[in-house]
């Protein structure tokens, strides 16, 4: 499977300016993944369809 990928000419975020704007505006925050079950992430939806 790896042969399939080739990385060669491969550059870095930095090194793309549309990418290292966003990277220079994410700077400072982190990014994070939770999971929620379904009733709890459709309460969160129905609490901001009220506001």
């Amino acid at each position: 499977m790896h042969d399939e990928y080739d990385f060669s000419s491969a550059k870095r975020a930095k090194d793309i300016p549309h990418l290292a704007k966003l990277q220079e505006e994410m700077s400072g925050k982190s990014r994070i993944t939770i999971m929620l079950d379904n009733d709890t992430s459709g309460a969160g939806i129905s609490i901001d369809d009220d506001s």
